[in-house]
């Protein structure tokens, strides 16, 4: 089984098995308006091999990781050993600064993509991986960097031979690319704006798009809703989980296409 390529550890994402339990069999496109990890996004291209993946993150450099994967993967993989062979507290800190004044400068891509994969891999529960500050706050937590690079050779070639499209826009901007009965994979991160993300389910929903929409908890933000938020939005269903998990939603294409299988 291919693994993510980085660490990810904002809030609790929902297991790639209940993904592929909670869409249909068919489907046109699958899109994922918040990368996280990418585990959603494998076991869909594992698991569908003619279907077009769009992801799309608003961290230029968590892009990279994945560009790279696909186009030039033994030289990340070679950066990636090299920060392992240098790790250090003095390393990590010197990496996490790069391009601020006195710090290390990163020029290439695959230098980029390699930061990004090092710094997931030993910073404090990864929590900035994919944030729009790229770990200026981190701070180290491991000893040693989670770091395979086997799973990153078998991810270029699941890449290499699957149609993914990286795209970094505003999540409004990705409605031109939706179509009817693509699969939009929605997890926002904590503290995402509810009004937006209901304004937006509203128009995937519109487009007869199937909607899987998880909740972070909290979802609203600080003294915003509780879980239960999207309930009461319109044409949304909530579908049972294990005790803990967080919450998560179908909207009326999808709960219907999964009642009524071709």
């Amino acid at each position: 089984m291919i693994s993510p390529p980085y660490l990810y550890g904002r809030g609790r994402r929902r297991p790639a098995d209940v993904l592929l339990r909670s869409i249909p069999s068919w489907f046109g496109s699958y899109v994922e308006p918040f990368l996280g990890g990418g585990a959603r996004a494998i076991a869909v291209l594992e698991r569908f091999p003619d279907t077009t993946v769009r992801l799309n993150s608003l961290s230029a450099e968590q892009l990279l990781v994945w560009a790279v994967l696909r186009n030039d993967v033994e030289t990340l993989i070679d950066l990636v050993a090299e920060h392992a062979d240098r790790h250090s507290a003095r390393h990590f800190d010197a990496v996490r600064r790069w391009g601020g004044e006195g710090a290390l400068t990163a020029k290439s891509d695959a230098e980029r993509a390699a930061r990004f994969v090092y710094l997931s891999g030993t910073a404090a529960g990864n929590a900035l991986a994919g944030s729009l500050d790229d770990f200026a706050g981190a701070t180290l937590a491991r000893d040693t960097v989670a770091f395979d690079s086997a799973n990153l050779r078998a991810l270029s070639r699941l890449l290499g031979a699957r149609d993914v499209r990286l795209d970094a826009r505003p999540l409004f901007d990705l409605l031109p690319v939706i179509r009817e009965d693509d699969v939009v994979s929605l997890e926002p991160p904590a503290g995402a704006a509810t009004r937006e993300l209901r304004s937006f389910v509203g128009s995937v929903t519109a487009k007869g798009a199937f909607l899987l929409l998880g909740g972070p908890r909290g979802l609203g933000g600080p003294g915003g809703p509780d879980d239960d938020a999207p309930a009461s939005w319109p044409g949304l269903t909530r579908v049972a989980g294990d005790p803990g998990d967080p919450p998560q939603w179908l909207n009326g294409a999808l709960a219907r296409a999964l009642r009524s299988p071709r």
